[in-house]
Parts: structure tokens; C-alpha cells; sequence
């Protein structure tokens, strides 16, 4: 929690030091922008690795430990294409944010498609009985 804190304190002060600078140094207020995000990204890695490690071992073992590197995989496509989205809407493409956006989506479901097959086949070998 007090990590979560210092986060968001973090984030407000680059955003106070970023619209400081704006006006007199645009440059050094993009600079201070971009290592406040690589500083808070690195702290939601560190994050990340908790949780797969985590997740990881509650699987383990389980007849569900197979699906576990899909979902992590999904997590982390959603995450980057929000980012990715974000940074393009930020600098005023809305329209590629967008486009982002669902490429992050098709790619989501292409992950899952041999998952939905093996679930169809499962449905249809029950109906079949």
C-alpha cells in the first residue's frame, strides 16, 4: 500500500514539475515526463513479477497450469497496449490510439482461438452423446 502511495506522489510531482516547465522549457518538461513513466513502469514490473510468480505457484501442478502462460500472456498484451494507446492519444493520435487498441484485441483473441476450438470440440463431443 505505501508502495501504491509513493507511486501516485511520484506521479503527481512529475506532473506538477512538467506543467512548471511547459510554458518556459517544453524539452525539460517532456524529459521530466518520460522518466517519471520509465520509473513508474519499472515499479509495475516489479508488480507484475509478484503476481506471475504468484499465480505460478497456486497452478502449479493443477490441470490449469497449462492455460497460466496464455493469460499471463493476455495480461501483458493489454498492458502494452494501453500504454501504447495512451502514449498516442497523449501525443494526439487519437485515431492510431485506436487502431492500437485493437490490434491489442485481435491479437487477445488470436491467443485464445486453440483455447475456444478445444472448448467448440468439448461442446459438440457432448452434444453428439
Amino acid at each position: 500500500m505505501s508502495g501504491f502511495l509513493k507511486t501516485c506522489g511520484a506521479a503527481l510531482l512529475a506532473v506538477c514539475a512538467g506543467l512548471v516547465l511547459k510554458d518556459r522549457h517544453r524539452d525539460l518538461s517532456a524529459v521530466v515526463s518520460v522518466c517519471a513513466g520509465v520509473v513508474l513502469i519499472s515499479g509495475a514490473v516489479g508488480c507484475a513479477e509478484q503476481i506471475t510468480v504468484f499465480i505460478r505457484e497456486v497452478t502449479s501442478g493443477s490441470s490449469t497450469s497449462g492455460y497460466v502462460p496464455v493469460l499471463l500472456k493476455a495480461v501483458g498484451f493489454s498492458i502494452l497496449t494501453e500504454i501504447s494507446a495512451g502514449i498516442c492519444s497523449a501525443a494526439g493520435e487519437e485515431g492510431l490510439s485506436r487502431a492500437v487498441g485493437i490490434v491489442g484485441r485481435c491479437e487477445i483473441v488470436l491467443l485464445s482461438l486453440p483455447y475456444v476450438r478445444e472448448l467448440v470440440g468439448i461442446a459438440l463431443g457432448m452434444l453428439k452423446k
